[in-house]
């Protein structure tokens, strides 16, 4: 028959000894643990000797000393096995702690101990939450390279309306619209008569005003004389125009083309009369054209005469051609906020017509504080940044002078190694206390 396992025998322990703390189990073991026990007294001893001697089973009880951390024994039970032979002893420690209980007042000062400090905590988070952290970014000299561009209209460089300053009569026209002609070539015969008419209309006017000139200044009267001093010297400009203007477009009786080019209008038929100074034909040299183009105020600091320009037609397949800016016209347009630049560029093949819409792009380039478009408020309307200062936001205007798809480029209003905000930008005010995360360079 198999033998059963020895049985483990439980002892509470004693007085002074948490009940979660100690448990004491006695195992049937060779080896034995002698404890200590206190000797008896006599009476103690004649008591028990008695009990024997009687054959009373019911020995009276005898509590065993042991320290606080042994529990109580019957002594009756050292009959069967003394208490110093008895199997080893093993001691097992469980979890747990001693309870004191404290008094109403002590409580009472340690709740509100704890309720201060985590009023303190509080206060200190909520102080530290309201305070927005943001990331910084130092401004500093970037290199950049932009295109600036706007829509314009095609002029020729070169044209002239031809005119003459006294009446006359075309007697026949001897081009049309279209025709190129070159410098003296005959453009309009004029009749002979009408001209030597009006020559000589132009010499008796200055013949007469010379004549009351010298009749009014021996009569002594300054106002006179002064007034017929001023009626010669426009009769006399009067004919002396009249003769320069015969003799450069004047050749014979025909009007000469004062330049080379192509003519583009015609005001006059053959037959017909025209007033002093009335337009006749128009011709335009169209070798070499100007574009007047319309670009964004923004870019008025960037474009200045002499730079290179491409120009292409908007309509049409039309190659590219290259000019350079011949003039700013210091004039802007508050209606579209742009200003004018005339760009000047060859013409020989004739790819451009005067009145012909064209683009013209510019490139610019240069070195300014540049920063990422996110730490630039407002744009298109009023730019301006945070930038901080002792740990302090203070809003700052600033001026564009060029921008990317990614970064603006600043030429007023900040100065290099300044830190402006680029992250935590929303709901930021002038002057407002930050927490500065960390500082990002180009």
């Amino acid at each position: 028959m198999a033998q059963q396992p020895a049985k483990r025998r439980q002892f509470k322990p004693g007085v002074g000894v948490p009940s979660s703390q100690v448990r004491f189990y006695f195992d049937d073991e060779d080896a034995t643990l002698v404890l200590p026990l206190p000797p008896r007294s006599a009476a103690e001893a004649a008591t028990d000797e008695h009990a024997r001697a009687e054959g009373n089973a019911a020995l009276a009880p005898r509590r065993a000393f042991v320290p606080q951390s042994l529990p109580t024994l019957d002594a009756s039970e050292s009959s069967k096995t003394p208490l110093w032979l008895v199997p080893t002893l093993r001691l097992r420690v469980l979890p747990g702690t001693w309870r004191h209980r404290a008094g109403p007042r002590l409580r009472l000062v340690l709740m509100s101990g704890g309720l201060l400090v985590l009023l303190l905590l509080g206060l200190l988070f909520s102080l530290r939450s309201s305070v927005p952290a943001v990331v910084l970014y130092q401004a500093q000299s970037q290199d950049y390279d932009q295109s600036l561009g706007g829509e314009g209209l095609v002029y020729p460089q070169r044209q002239l309306v031809l005119s003459l300053p006294f009446a006359g009569k075309v007697d026949t026209v001897l081009v049309k619209v279209g025709d190129s002609v070159r410098t003296g070539q005959a453009v309009l015969r004029l009749d002979p008569l009408e001209l030597s008419l009006q020559l000589k209309l132009a010499w008796d006017e200055l013949t007469a005003a010379e004549s009351y000139l010298q009749a009014v200044m021996t009569s002594g009267n300054s106002a006179a004389v002064a007034q017929a001093r001023q009626r010669y010297a426009l009769a006399r400009s009067r004919y002396e125009t009249l003769q320069a203007r015969s003799s450069s477009f004047l050749s014979g009786n025909c009007l000469l083309a004062p330049l080379s080019g192509v003519v583009t209008a015609v005001n006059i038929v053959a037959g017909q009369s025209f007033s002093a100074n009335a337009s006749l034909l128009t011709i335009s040299d169209q070798s070499r054209v100007v574009v007047h183009a319309k670009l964004p105020l923004k870019a008025l600091g960037l474009i200045h005469a002499g730079q290179p320009a491409e120009v292409f037609a908007l309509a049409g397949p039309a190659p590219t051609l290259r000019g350079v800016v011949l003039t700013i016209v210091p004039r802007a347009d508050p209606q579209t906020d742009t200003f004018e630049v005339w760009v000047v560029l060859d013409n020989q093949s004739g790819v451009l017509l005067p009145g012909m819409s064209v683009f013209v792009r510019i490139a610019v380039k240069g070195s300014m504080l540049g920063l990422p478009r996110l730490a630039v408020l407002d744009l298109d309307l009023v730019p301006a940044v945070f930038v901080v200062q002792r740990q302090r936001a203070y809003l700052r205007s600033v001026h564009v002078i060029a921008r990317s798809s990614a970064r603006v480029f600043i030429d007023v209003g900040l100065h290099s190694g300044d830190l402006v905000v680029l992250v935590g930008l929303a709901d930021l005010r002038n002057g407002q206390e930050v927490r500065v995360v960390r500082i990002e360079k180009y």
